[in-house]
């Protein structure tokens, strides 16, 4: 079960980068850095944050009173 969170919440966090960097006209290959450069610092802070929040246990993931948890956690990273 961790291992999937880990994985969504990568996968979740480099669509919104391209999305992101899509949607501003810079979705060509040669933004590839750039997109580097702002994917890789947050999805390291987020590995760090996530368990200090305890973000990925079942306990906390399936509920929804918890879901303030990821919100903070996306604020700091």
């Amino acid at each position: 079960m961790k291992n999937i969170l880990i994985v969504g919440d990568i996968i979740a966090v480099a669509l919104i980068t391209v999305i992101g960097f899509v949607t501003h006209g810079e979705g060509g290959l040669e933004y590839l850095p750039r997109m580097a450069a702002a994917f890789f610092p947050l999805v390291i802070t987020w590995l760090i944050l996530a368990p200090w929040f305890d973000l990925f246990s079942p306990e906390i993931t399936f509920n929804v009173k918890m879901l303030w948890r990821p919100a903070l956690a996306v604020m700091f990273a």
